[in-house]
């Protein structure tokens, strides 16, 4: 028995519908968090070099809440920071993403970025700029910029930023507009860039620029001053990291999936 032409197109027209509704789910799910995706790739690709950016930008789509709970916990493991279970961190995942940051920054000599330019260029523009610039990472000709959204962009820019060795507060990326400056400084060179302090073993040292109340009434709704509330529990010791990796590891992310390698431990100063 064949199916009518009038029975496909119907079929075809319902596929399509279906396409376009799981589709707009994905960019609802993902809306308001373009600031964390922004920050999980750029920490990601710092401690992962080799870390693929069109498959972390595809794997976001496939269950966004889920791909950002495995990957702050991925990144928990290698910044020897205390396990944490699924449902706690989807509780707090904003607040777990800047501990990743802020931990990142008192193991390494990273540039950090402590300050943007009050004007940026519109969306498309902006786009435009970073096609014309190339890439300082892997398989950026495999992206697809005719489909890039907010999320996308912010993956972006955090990976390349990343790619060139620098790192920034998600604040820097929380609405649309704050990612646009932060995007139009880096591509133009106007950032206000902040050396690493050659003294990892101060709290928060890398960010001390970018925490003055100055930065922060510059930088309006940037949420730097959030910083100041938080404070890091001690870390867990190596082997009980190391007891986490078979499970936290195994995963959804990249074709070039990996373990983090742990850092020796710095003992915690009092």
């Amino acid at each position: 028995m064949t199916t009518s032409p009038k029975l496909e197109n119907y079929q075809l027209c319902d596929q399509l519908e279906q396409q376009q509704q799981q589709q707009q789910h994905v960019e609802q799910e993902l809306s308001g968090f373009s600031h964390i995706l922004f920050s999980l790739a750029n920490i990601g690709r710092l401690l992962i070099p080799n870390t693929s950016l069109s498959a972390f930008i595809e794997n976001s789509k496939t269950d966004p809440l889920k791909f950002i709970i495995t990957n702050i916990r991925r990144q928990r493991v290698h910044l020897q920071l205390p396990y944490k279970r699924e449902d706690e961190i989807e509780e707090d995942p904003e607040g777990y993403t800047k501990q990743n940051y802020i931990q990142y920054g008192k193991y390494k000599m990273a540039l950090s970025i402590g300050g943007v330019p009050s004007q940026a260029h519109s969306f498309s523009v902006l786009l435009e700029k970073w096609k014309e610039q190339g890439s300082k990472g892997q398989d950026h000709e495999a992206i697809d910029y005719s489909s890039i959204k907010e999320p996308e962009l912010a993956i972006i820019i955090g990976y390349e930023m990343a790619a060139a060795g620098y790192c920034a507060h998600p604040g820097f990326a929380r609405t649309e507009e704050q990612l646009l400056r932060l995007g139009t400084g880096w591509i133009e060179g106007t950032c206000d860039v902040q050396e690493p302090d050659p003294h990892p073993s101060n709290t928060m040292a890398t960010l001390r620029a970018a925490t003055t109340p100055e930065i922060v009434h510059e930088h309006e709704n940037i949420g730097l001053h959030e910083l100041k509330q938080l404070s890091l529990t001690e870390v867990d010791s190596v082997a009980e990291i190391k007891a986490q990796l078979h499970h936290l590891l195994a995963g959804d992310n990249q074709e070039n999936d990996v373990e983090y390698p742990v850092p020796p431990r710095t003992p915690v100063q009092k």
